[in-house]
């Protein structure tokens, strides 16, 4: 989700340049917000968005808010935190391939997210790191 519309709009004028828009779901609003970090309570039991997908293999991108980004109620361990437990807490059997970008690697590992390092830049004038990798699936 991308509350600023000018970069969601940006972000979709980006992926049609590069012929990818039609296999992306744009979602305007706060990631917080987003579906995937939903809890749903299904027969007693927690679910979340992943748990109704279809088998196919999922590949989530992310870049959470850090820094001047996040509420005061927030903080950036909170935040990766929500998401790995989203994305570990599916009891989906599909592959799930993930990257996110953040500021601080220590807490990006700390939510334990079976993740490696893909590479560091600078990002909106900030230092950060892309981690990437595959998460387990209920079958491994």
């Amino acid at each position: 989700g991308e509350i600023d519309p000018k970069a969601l709009d940006a972000a979709k004028a980006n992926a049609k340049r590069a012929g990818v828009d039609d296999c992306i779901d744009f979602i305007k609003g706060s990631f917080v917000s987003h579906p995937l970090l939903k809890q749903q309570s299904k027969d007693g039991k927690k679910t979340n968005v992943l748990d109704d997908a279809t088998q196919q293999s999922l590949l989530v991108v992310a870049n959470p808010p850090y820094g001047k980004r996040l509420s005061p109620d927030e903080t950036r361990s909170t935040i990766y935190r929500k998401l790995a437990n989203a994305l570990l807490s599916s009891s989906s059997s599909r592959s799930i391939d993930c990257a996110i970008i953040g500021k601080d690697l220590r807490i990006m590992r700390e939510a334990g997210m079976p993740l490696d390092v893909a590479f560091s830049t600078k990002h909106g004038g900030l230092n950060v790191v892309a981690m990437a990798g595959s998460l387990p699936t209920k079958t491994e």
